[in-house]
C-alpha cells in the first residue's frame, strides 16, 4: 500500500505502488500510502486508469473567482493576502506557495488577482500538435495548473507576440508541425518552429490572414497549436502586460 518516487538512477521519476511487503529502497522517497481501494490496485492491468483521492486534498486557487478562494482558504482555516485587483470580477491567477503541503505548514498563502478580462480561455489542439503542445505547456506551466501567464512581447496591426517566462527552447523538439495550408483564421494561436529565427515565440491573430502565421512567420515555420475563445479580451492588450490563459477542454 505505500506509494514511492523513483528518484535517482534508472526509472527516474516513475511512481510506484507496492502490492506486496518489499525491502527498501535508497533510490525511492516514500510519498504516501494507500488508505483503501487495494483491491482496486491489484486487480489493475497495463493502460488502465486508477482515479485517486488525495488527502489533503490539493489547494489550487488558480482561476478561482476571488471571493471563492478567500471563501476556500477561510474554511480551511489558512490567512490568505491578496495582491492586485479585488473587484467583483477578480479571478486569481497566481499563488505563493504553490505546494499544498507549503500553504498547510505556514497556514498562509499569497493570492496575485485580476480582472477576468485579463484572464483568456483557449482551446488547444491535442491531436494535431502534441509535440508544440508538450512546449507550450512547459513555458506556461499549464502542464502542473489550470492557469499560465503569456508576457506581450510585441503588439502590431492585428497581431499579439509573447515570449514565455521559461525558456525551453534548447530542451524541446519544435519540428514543424500542424503548418497552416490556407487562411488561418482570426484568434489562430501559434508557436514558431525551427524554421523560424525567433523559433519558440508565441503569436495569436485577430485578423483572418492568408500570407502569415498568428506569429508573424510564413506558413512553413508556424505550428498552430490552437485558438482564443474570447479574441475580444485581446484588443486592448499592451506591450509589457502579462495576460493569463486558461485551457478550455
Amino acid at each position: 500500500g505505500v506509494v514511492t518516487v523513483r528518484t535517482s538512477g534508472r526509472g527516474l521519476g516513475k511512481i510506484f505502488i507496492y502490492k506486496q511487503d518489499r525491502t527498501s529502497n535508497p533510490g525511492h522517497s516514500v510519498v504516501a500510502r494507500i488508505t483503501s481501494g487495494m483491491d482496486m490496485i491489484k486487480l489493475a492491468g497495463p493502460g488502465q486508469l486508477i482515479t485517486i483521492r488525495v488527502l489533503p486534498e490539493r489547494i489550487m486557487l488558480l482561476g478561482c473567482h476571488l471571493l471563492d478562494a478567500l471563501m476556500q482558504m477561510q474554511a480551511r482555516g489558512i490567512e490568505a493576502e491578496v495582491e492586485g485587483y479585488e473587484g467583483e470580477d477578480a479571478v486569481v491567477v497566481k499563488q505563493e506557495p504553490g505546494a499544498t503541503m507549503a500553504i498547510l505548514k505556514h497556514k498562509k498563502v499569497h493570492i496575485l488577482s485580476i480582472p477576468a478580462t485579463r484572464l483568456i480561455s483557449v482551446q488547444l489542439y491535442d491531436d494535431l500538435a502534441p509535440k508544440t503542445l508538450d512546449y507550450f505547456r512547459h513555458v506556461t506551466g499549464l502542464k502542473e495548473r489550470p492557469v499560465g501567464p503569456l508576457p506581450v512581447y510585441f503588439v502590431y496591426e492585428n497581431t499579439l507576440l509573447f515570449k514565455p517566462e521559461i525558456d525551453a527552447v534548447s530542451l524541446k523538439e519544435l519540428l514543424p508541425e500542424n503548418k497552416p495550408t490556407g487562411p488561418v483564421p482570426a484568434g489562430s494561436i501559434a508557436v514558431s518552429n525551427q524554421v523560424s529565427k525567433k523559433i519558440g515565440l508565441v503569436g495569436m491573430k485577430l485578423v483572418d490572414d492568408k500570407r502569415y502565421g498568428p506569429s508573424g512567420e510564413k506558413f512553413e515555420a508556424t505550428n498552430i497549436i490552437g485558438r482564443v475563445l474570447e479574441p475580444q479580451k485581446l484588443k486592448d492588450v499592451s506591450e509589457g502586460e502579462t495576460i493569463y490563459i486558461k485551457e478550455v477542454r
